[in-house]
């Protein structure tokens, strides 16, 4: 065997077809730089940070800020890291599409040598690489590059949900808490008449029914107060879930999550807003993203009818010839092969193209129907934000000061045993079902904010114009201890 320049090209051969598949596999990365909150960007940041159970410890007595609670939802919330951890998979993916299949190396040995005129030939040495002539590895980026958009699309409309579902509990869990207060100062109030009616009960026996009556109240007030208290441990629980905190973990606020941001006018108008879910809601950019996959599914189907083409080099070992003086004994011989894959399974690919173009059209089918979806919740949301206003307005500035006066006027005219007990508690009535109802208004238009924060991206609002007077006037929400 003669190690001669046959062998060196050989090698050589071997190691350009061992290097040909990096040549035609392409790396495409897409990028991770999506326009999420900066805590989410420290959750990129900090991806490769092992992640443990329940995330930073929680010191119960410290109130919590907006910016701490945006934190810890981003950094604890196991749905949103599901979808992160997703995503960033999804992206990895995307690096190992696109590759030729890897190359293959195969050793022969012949049971019996083969005698040829320059020496035996013992076994043989062959390196081959498939070489796919359709546009099937360009098909095969496209479609890892569009379901990782499709991913990113994805985490970033459960961060929008998150950050709103943590709002929305917010807001029904300071609903329940001040609807105790009101319900508690209601129930002193009632003690107080409590005690009047019971001194003139002592020196006039006609009192009684009005005694049975404040009594009968007091009860009820018991009950309700006692209902809103179970009520309240459910709504801590949903909180604590968002965050992943156990459910009895008290939640205390420094800040107002009903306050009205005074720097924000009303929400835009409705087809302002349709026009920017339409352009940037990530629901939607899901759904295109999958459709492009498809499309390029479509592309890598019809790519299977076409033929791959397979490249090899065949080394052979060949020893001395018997005879000497035989010219080119030893020579090893170095064979070029050509092969092709041939595609005759026609039944098969019309079947995986007529699942690939099925699965695109229903995917454009789901791109419509995600957007009217979409169009009324916007709707929806509009409506919820728009009427809680309203109400909020018309009990904060008129009915809740007409049932104010109304008890103060109805309690002067019994005291002076002009008005019946009845009358005064039919006003308290009014008043606390008032207190109530403003609070409930205040609540629904903080929940109708967060549903058009997400559905638009915090784009739903436009800023006040502030006059020159009112420039250094305000003050900021997040710094007013709510003091529960």
């Amino acid at each position: 065997m003669k190690t001669a320049w046959p062998l060196h090209a050989g090698v050589a051969g071997g190691f350009f077809l061992l290097g040909l598949g990096g040549c035609f596999a392409s790396r495409a990365e897409i990028s991770s730089d999506l326009p999420f909150p900066a805590a989410w960007r420290a959750l990129e940041m900090n991806v490769e940070t092992p992640r443990t159970p329940g995330g930073e410890p929680v010191r119960p007595a410290e109130a919590w800020t907006l910016d701490r609670l945006l934190t810890r939802l981003v950094r604890a919330n196991r749905d949103l890291a599901s979808a992160f951890e997703a995503w960033k998979a999804a992206e990895s993916g995307t690096k190992a599409a696109g590759w030729l299949p890897e190359p293959q190396a195969m050793v022969g040995a012949f049971l019996e040598p083969v005698e040829t005129r320059v020496g035996p030939q013992r076994w043989n040495l062959r390196l081959a690489q498939k070489i796919p002539l359709s546009r099937r590895l360009d098909a095969e980026e496209r479609v890892a590059a569009a379901r990782a958009e499709a991913a990113g699309e994805t985490f970033r409309q459960k961060a929008l949900d998150a950050l709103a579902k943590l709002r929305d509990a917010l807001a029904e869990l300071e609903f329940v808490r001040r609807s105790i207060e009101i319900e508690r100062s209601n129930m002193g109030l009632l003690r107080d008449w409590l005690r009047v009616i019971e001194a003139r009960y002592r020196v006039d026996r006609n009192a009684h029914a009005d005694l049975v009556r404040v009594q009968v109240e007091i009860g009820k007030l018991e009950d309700r107060i006692e209902q809103l208290r179970e009520f309240e441990v459910v709504r801590l629980a949903a909180v604590n879930s968002l965050l992943d905190l156990p459910s009895a973990t008290p939640i205390r606020l420094a800040f107002d999550p009903l306050s009205d941001d005074e720097d924000l006018e009303k929400p835009k108008e409705l087809p302002e807003l349709e026009k920017e879910v339409e352009e940037s809601h990530p629901a939607l950019s899901e759904v295109r993203a999958l459709e492009e996959a498809a499309k390029a599914q479509v592309d890598l189907a019809h790519s299977t009818r076409i033929p791959d083409l397979e490249v090899a080099l065949r080394y052979l070992v060949t020893g001395d010839a018997r005879t000497s003086g035989v010219s080119g004994s030893g020579d090893d011989p170095l064979a070029l092969e050509l092969g092709m894959r041939l595609p005759i399974q026609g039944g098969r690919y019309s079947a995986l193209e007529r699942q690939a173009e099925r699965i695109r059209r229903s995917l454009h089918e789901r791109l419509f129907e995600t957007r009217n979806r979409l169009r009324l919740d916007l709707r929806s949301a509009h409506f919820r934000f728009m009427d809680g206003r309203r109400r909020e307005g018309l009990y904060r500035k008129v009915l809740l000061p007409k049932a104010k006066e109304s008890v103060q006027v109805s309690l002067a005219a019994f005291r002076a045993n002009k008005q019946s007990f009845l009358e005064l508690l039919d006003a308290q009535r009014i008043q606390l079902d008032f207190e109530l109802a403003l609070e409930r208004a205040r609540a629904d238009r903080a929940k109708g904010a967060a549903l058009l924060h997400a559905l638009t991206g915090g784009r739903s609002f436009a800023p006040k114009v502030k006059s020159r007077g009112d420039a250094g006037g305000g003050s900021d929400g997040n710094s007013k201890e709510s003091g529960r």
